[in-house]
């Protein structure tokens, strides 16, 4: 397929090859499908140099199968036009769907930034109905909530694998830490970082190939004419039995901390947040009574539904909600909530949309809002415990998909002086 546009070639979709696509059959044919549409998505919309960090996922249901394509955070988006859902072939609109992917994906993409990606359904027809719209962009699922679910589920869990890999950061006897150029160990120059990286629900899930340096490269600016008044730095002796050393402050939010050959400047409120998320996650969430209930109207019969029914839910994350009459009350909250009581229905009344994530959503709005804020300075032994409890995480990004560090080796500041 050529696109020519005032005699200028736009896009070229060259035809796959049969010699590959048999091979893809014979050595993967599990995956061949699959496969075949990464190689597509990435030549319709990305470079070359990107098809590394797109990943393949299947998952498998009763009259229904799904190929999921999913690009990883290093292809962010500022909206959701790079978002595709098809059924049977046909491209549809879904939001619900799209839904699925951001909430499979949660933790990966900050706010404010969205996924690439494509969902092909594969459905049976007589589970499907494609007349409710005149051009057919409609579709309705006798087994919507089971595609939704096998879709976020699969995407949660290649989410969760893809954070611990992408840490990258591993303790070695000697107590210092070494830090991995790609997830997988290897060099990043070989052929293998450009392998499809599969994930088959309820299936193998072990494998992951995709390269992501954690370490941020010192790049030079082009504009070098103006000078910046020094930043104040609290120079602190604090240091661990382990070796951990805790420097001091940079713009009233880092912690510059280091061990053995690597620097680390640990942004204290996202490391904060990540670490009373997990622990809420963990639970059980401690909750205490309201002195004064909090009491609030459903605004749709729907809204009454959602609160009738999730009252099981509720308790495991930390609130006691009750009704009397027509009127809805909050009589307790998670000991570590911080929202005012405008923002705590709203936020309860968010869950609806959460589907199988209920809990990774409230969690990660109280993490946010009990966590340690910028600009607060914490003293050398606090700072440490932190850094320490930061550096022990297996995954690296808050629950909103922000880094929670970077990491700088002494051979990369080293080479970046010019002195290697």
């Amino acid at each position: 397929f050529r696109f020519i546009v005032d005699g200028k070639l736009k896009i070229r979709l060259p035809a796959a090859a049969p010699a590959i696509l048999e091979d893809i059959k014979q050595n993967d044919p599990e995956n061949a499908a699959s496969n075949g549409k990464k190689e597509r998505f990435c030549a319709a919309l990305l470079r070359e140099s990107e098809a590394a960090f797109v990943h393949t996922l299947s998952a498998l249901g009763d009259g229904f199968s799904v190929d999921i394509i999913a690009g990883g955070p290093e292809l962010a988006r500022p909206d959701r036009r790079s978002q595709y859902v098809f059924a049977n072939g046909r491209r549809i609109t879904d939001f619900s769907m799209q839904q699925a992917l951001e909430y499979g994906l949660q933790g990966l993409f900050p706010n404010g930034v969205h996924p690439m990606g494509a969902i092909f359904i594969n459905i049976d027809p007589k589970l499907a109905d494609f007349n409710l719209h005149p051009a057919k962009k409609e579709a309705r699922f006798s087994c919507h909530a089971e595609i939704h679910h096998a879709v976020s589920a699969v995407l949660r869990t290649f989410t969760h694998r893809f954070l611990r890999e992408e840490a990258g950061v591993s303790r070695v006897d000697s107590g210092q830490w070494t830090v991995n150029s790609d997830r997988s160990g290897r060099n990043t120059s070989t052929n293998e970082d450009n392998k499809v990286s599969t994930y088959i629900a309820d299936k193998n899930l072990s494998t992951v190939h995709a390269p992501t340096k954690l370490a941020i490269p010192l790049s030079t600016t082009k504009n070098l004419s103006t000078v910046h008044a020094p930043t104040k730095l609290a120079i602190s002796l604090s240091t661990t039995p382990s070796g951990l050393h805790f420097h001091g402050y940079l713009f009233g939010l880092f912690l510059l901390v280091s061990r053995g050959e690597c620097f680390y400047l640990i942004d204290q409120h996202a490391a904060h947040e990540l670490i009373l998320y997990n622990k809420a996650l963990k639970g059980p969430i401690a909750r205490q009574p309201l002195l004064v209930p909090i009491r609030f109207n459903a605004d749709s019969e729907e809204d009454d539904r959602f609160l009738s029914a999730a009252l099981p839910e509720f308790e495991k994350l930390g609130i006691v909600v009750k009704k009397a009459g027509d009127t809805w009350v909050i009589e307790e909250l998670p000991a570590l909530w911080r929202l005012s009581d405008g923002e705590t229905v709203r936020e309860l009344l968010s869950l609806r949309e959460a589907g199988g994530n209920m809990m990774e959503r409230w969690a990660a709005t109280m993490a946010c809002h009990a966590a340690i804020k910028d600009g607060t300075h914490l003293d050398g032994e606090s700072a440490l415990k932190l850094a320490e409890r930061a550096l022990s995480l297996d995954t690296q990004r808050c629950p909103h998909g922000r880094p929670i560090m970077s990491v700088i080796t002494r051979n990369e500041l080293l080479t970046s002086v010019k002195r290697l």
